[in-house]
């Protein structure tokens, strides 16, 4: 997938935040959309700064580390906890919703800068 492909895919998944964030029984819903966002921002960043990214989520933080982009894959690794926590584990609260938008944010930033 190419870059704008990555970026269209981000977008759209945050407008579904956006259509979901209202109701408070969506927020494992709201987090697996985030983090599917997260990773389109980050394979588009990448391409846009070191012209490639990784086509799969999987290996994601080795890969990013090795591009030194240590606190980059330090957010990954805490977007997966609280994926992993709320969907596989039922912890999931308000917290843990914020928690992910909040690392969205900072990777969308770090993408688009």
């Amino acid at each position: 997938m190419k870059a704008d492909a990555h970026r269209r895919h981000a977008e759209s998944l945050e407008r579904a935040i956006a259509l979901a964030s209202p109701d408070p029984t969506t927020s494992v819903a709201i987090i697996e959309i985030a983090w599917g966002a997260a990773y389109h921002w980050i394979s588009y960043g990448c391409i846009q700064k070191y012209q490639q990214h990784r086509d799969k989520h999987q290996g994601l933080t080795a890969y990013l580390v090795g591009l030194g982009e240590h606190r980059l894959a330090q957010w990954w690794r805490n977007f997966e906890d609280v994926r992993q926590a709320g969907f596989y584990g039922n912890q999931i609260g308000e917290s843990e919703v914020q928690e992910a938008l909040d690392l969205l944010g900072r990777i969308r930033t770090w993408a688009t800068i």
